[in-house]
């Protein structure tokens, strides 16, 4: 497995697991994700903001590792969210609602040793 690890919140960032939004909805999972909840989001317009994440990253010199689109882990775009990097790798974090279940899974399975 590579090696995602970050000594401190101020250091050089210098990889990140991304996934594009293609499967994003807004769940009611926590308050930001209940303000979206009855508003239909612009698919296209999320994509192409992502696209400009990802080449900002990539030229500042941050190697951008993409996860899979899939309609069964539609909320899998954070990448700070599957639990934290440290020398070894990471240590895979638990979600607390079961529409994001399946990405811990996925990681899990994806990234292991």
């Amino acid at each position: 497995m590579d090696k995602m690890f970050v000594k401190n919140s101020t250091g050089v960032l210098k990889k990140v697991l991304m996934c594009r939004p293609t499967y994003l909805k807004a769940v009611p999972i926590n308050e930001i994700a209940k303000k979206w909840e009855t508003t239909e989001l612009d698919v296209e317009k999320m994509e192409k903001e992502h696209r400009s994440l990802v080449e900002a990253y990539e030229a500042n010199g941050v190697e951008v590792v993409m996860v899979d689109a899939d309609p069964r882990r539609g909320n899998s775009v954070f990448s700070r969210d599957f639990g934290g990097c440290i020398r070894e790798g990471y240590i895979l974090g638990n979600f607390k609602e079961p529409v994001r279940f399946l990405e811990r899974e996925y990681i899990k399975r994806k990234w292991r040793n």
